[in-house]
């Protein structure tokens, strides 16, 4: 009989918490669940981020999708050319990133402009930070 009380105890128990558990996945935003952000990718994540820090309206979050797949597509293109050096492969990367992010910025508030340039700055400075971290751990490696 105790056996009997114990298993009903455990499946309660379980069932309980299979409640609660589906009840607080259900209650996450798409955007904070992992599987929604490994569905959309990294790239597609960090564009609904900067849409909502920036406070895009419909229109600017479109002209802005279109043009970040246009760059896609160009960067792609440079990637699978075979017939670019390295150096001009770099060259038009850099070119076709500058040019797409003059074209978002011409779309931009003056005050989302600014913040995303703070962001830009924040990034950057990130950048580096890992890069000297990086060459910091590579000279210690060799010695």
């Amino acid at each position: 009989m105790s056996k009997i009380k114990l298993l009903t105890v455990i499946i309660f128990l379980i069932v309980g918490f299979s409640f609660v558990y589906s009840q607080n996945t259900q209650a996450q935003s798409p955007i904070d669940s992992v599987a929604h952000q490994k569905e959309i990718g990294r790239g597609q994540m960090k564009n609904i981020e900067l849409s909502e820090e920036l406070n895009l309206n419909a229109d600017q979050r479109t002209r802005i999708n279109d043009i970040l797949q246009q760059r896609r597509s160009q960067l792609m293109a440079i990637k699978t050319d075979t017939s670019l050096s390295k150096q001009d492969a770099r060259a038009k990367i850099r070119d076709i990133r500058r040019s797409s992010s003059r074209r978002i910025d011409a779309l931009l508030m003056p005050e989302q402009k600014a913040k995303l340039d703070n962001l830009r700055a924040e990034t950057q400075k990130k950048q580096k930070e890992m890069r000297r971290e990086r060459k910091a751990s590579e000279t210690t490696e060799t010695e």
